[in-house]
């Protein structure tokens, strides 16, 4: 196979033999000084190709602006025409935005100085234009004035980014014409790639699974409703977040600061976190109002749910849904105002229904203790079903040091880990409290209950899990434990939810 050495040609290399020095000057200093020409010009030709690149990266930013504000002036009346015109100046002098190029200079000015210089432009120009003053009732010739300067300009702009594109593809086909260290790269290279950051607005919801398929095993609990209480064994391939609320990242909750309706600084934040815009802040700051309303922190709510929509409309709108969002909303005149009171009349309406659902569940919790006074607090109740028979397991002191096991059934134990085990059981019942203690060794389940029923829900909880522990109260016969911890509240953000039944028969009340 014939092989291309053609591009060995563009090798740009320093040969002595083609400099030829004067007669008055050392050849060392003519080397070095092609040498530094050489780079000088490479230099040069790096920095017109930045400044080209950034000229219409920023022509590119300032034009759908311009073409934005051409539309509203050919699709609006002229009154609204000229008032969204001078609304848009107003905002651009009164509270420009902080958003500037990327060129380095120091004086840089941002896009809205420069579109405001651009639109004060416009307007001297619209009104020096020699011919007859333009008088009242004739703002239609004072739209089509400024129309027709901003298509001006924004030709110019377009004729100036042209030019700057084929500049800049000449000077990059002219920096590839010589081979240089600055293209040197590993071609036969292994390394770590890092992977793509994922796209917040491509983002979606997982699938949550279905008790009847998953692998995952169940063990009873004593208290459904306290998540500290909550113990279960998954298969390794089991997804254990499927089932969980929602929980705001630090991100979101930072996204609570910004003022309520501040839609300029909320932009800034969105900019800076893209990553507020996954559809499970949504979800999480919903949850967050909830909660806020139910301790009575109103104004927490609304930012949470004021927030948690914002992030779902711009979900809507599509990938470029934060810029078509932010735009109508910050736009000013009529348009910017009906697109913030539909905005405002969903978060109202999402925040009323909230609240009303907290006001009935306070009112249906107060009905249920006038209803039943002697429900007093929560407490845990342990019931024997479906036939079971209650076997205690009561020590009666400490075990001896030296354990002999004889009989059957005893074969392969070690009598180290059966006196590590029988001092342990011990060493859980000696530190329950002496009412406790007493209750067990009468060996009756209403006597314990009586006990538990005295104790908070935490101390409740620990105390049986360590009889459980110890095997000092067990259930046998197929029997199973029903926790009947009474609720000091009802209802929830999703109403209808029907008691579950876990795989052993034990209903969770």
């Amino acid at each position: 196979m014939p092989l291309n050495y053609s591009k060995w040609d563009q090798l740009e290399l320093s040969d002595d033999s083609d400099i030829e020095e004067h007669p008055n000057i050392d050849k060392k200093s003519m080397i070095r000084w092609k040498q530094q020409d050489i780079h000088q010009k490479r230099a040069d030709r790096q920095v017109r190709i930045s400044k080209l690149k950034t000229e219409v990266a920023l022509n590119g930013t300032l034009r759908p602006r311009i073409m934005s504000l051409l539309t509203s002036l050919t699709d609006l009346p002229p009154v609204q025409a000229l008032s969204t015109f001078s609304n848009l100046v107003q905002q651009l002098r009164t509270s420009p935005s902080p958003d500037k190029p990327n060129t380095g200079a120091p004086n840089q000015p941002t896009y809205d100085v420069m579109l405001l210089h651009l639109l004060e432009q416009v307007t001297k120009e619209a009104t020096d234009i020699k011919g007859p003053k333009i008088g009242e009732g004739e703002e239609d010739k004072m739209v089509a004035r400024l129309e027709e300067r901003l298509r001006h300009h924004n030709g110019l702009l377009d004729a100036r980014t042209k030019e700057c594109e084929a500049e800049l593809e000449k000077e990059e086909k002219e920096s590839k014409m010589k081979i240089t260290s600055e293209g040197i790269h590993d071609g036969f290279d292994s390394g770590y790639v890092n992977p793509a950051t994922p796209n917040p607005m491509e983002e979606t919801k997982k699938p949550l699974k279905s008790k009847a398929s998953s692998s995952s095993s169940a063990i009873e609990v004593l208290n459904p409703q306290a998540s500290t209480s909550q113990i279960s064994t998954t298969s390794p391939d089991s997804d254990a977040e499927d089932d969980e609320l929602p929980v705001a990242t630090p991100v979101a909750l930072a996204f609570l600061s910004v003022p309520y309706l501040d839609f300029d600084k909320a932009f800034e934040f969105v900019q800076r976190n893209p990553t507020v815009m996954f559809e499970s802040t949504t979800d999480a700051l919903l949850l967050e109002a909830f909660n806020a309303e139910i301790a009575g922190d109103k104004k927490k709510a609304r930012i949470c749910v004021e927030k948690g929509l914002l992030v779902q409309f711009c979900r809507k709108l599509g990938k470029d849904g934060v810029r078509l969002f932010f735009q109508r909303m910050r736009q000013g005149g009529p348009g910017g105002q009906k697109a913030i009171s539909i905005f405002l009349k969903d978060v109202t309406e999402t925040y009323d229904r909230m609240a009303a659902r907290v006001i009935a569940m306070n009112a249906e919790t107060a009905q249920r203790k006038l209803d039943h006074p002697d429900e007093g607090e929560e407490q845990i109740q342990l019931v024997a079903e479906g036939g079971a028979s209650i076997s205690f397991n009561v020590p009666s002191g400490p075990p001896p040091e030296t354990i002999q096991l004889e009989g059957e059934g005893t074969e392969g134990m070690d009598p180290v880990d059966v006196q590590k085990y029988l001092m342990r059981q011990w060493n859980i019942f000696d530190g329950f409290e002496e009412r406790m203690k007493s209750a067990l060794r009468k060996e009756s389940l209403e006597e314990v209950n009586k006990v538990l029923g005295k104790m908070g829900l935490e101390e409740a909880e620990k105390v049986v899990g360590l009889m459980n522990e110890a095997n000092i109260l067990s259930f046998q016969d197929g029997g199973a434990i029903r926790d009947e911890t009474k609720p000091k509240q009802e209802g929830g953000l999703f109403a209808g939810d029907e008691p579950e039944e876990d795989s052993d028969g034990a209903e969770l009340d």
